[in-house]
């Protein structure tokens, strides 16, 4: 089991680790037996907003002189599709825990990203799904080396 652990800084200065098995097991997990993408969810139909949702104005606060941005879903719920075409509707707070990046997506394709419900982890998550891929792509070139030198051992031996 591969155990590295990736430190990635972002520009913002913000630093996560990543192990890469936990890339690994991201895409591994989407995957059926013959490597074709397989998910639960089929895709988002909705999103829906109920008065208990707080406003923009609302969820800002100040402390101490220091803006601070409420982090809460309350009062935002979605409709999505499933495989075997069958529609729930979940609270957004279930929604993006199960589907994150999926979530992240669609917010931002239907403009809800900047509301109170969004502002505050989807810009988190979308950089965070960059980093994934940026590092999946220099492992994938680090195996394409290694696999050459492997070969290009081989020929030099026989």
């Amino acid at each position: 089991m591969d155990t590295r652990l990736y430190e990635l800084e972002f520009l913002d200065g913000e630093v996560t680790l990543l192990m890469a098995i936990m890339v690994a097991q991201a895409m591994y997990v989407q995957c059926n037996v013959d490597g074709n993408e397989y998910l639960l969810l089929e895709c988002f139909v909705e999103i829906e907003k109920d008065p208990t949702a707080i406003s923009l104005d609302k969820q800002r606060t100040v402390h101490n002189g220091q803006e601070y941005l409420h982090h809460t879903t309350l009062g935002w719920h979605m409709c999505y599709q499933w495989k075997d075409s069958s529609i729930s509707w979940k609270r957004l707070l279930d929604i993006k825990e199960s589907h994150p990046l999926q979530t992240a997506g669609y917010s931002v394709a239907m403009g809800v990203d900047q509301k109170p419900g969004f502002n505050w982890w989807v810009p988190h998550m979308l950089k965070k799904c960059n980093a994934i891929i940026a590092l999946s792509v220099v492992l994938l070139e680090m195996y394409a080396k290694v696999q050459y030198r492997l070969t290009k051992d081989c020929r030099r031996c026989t």
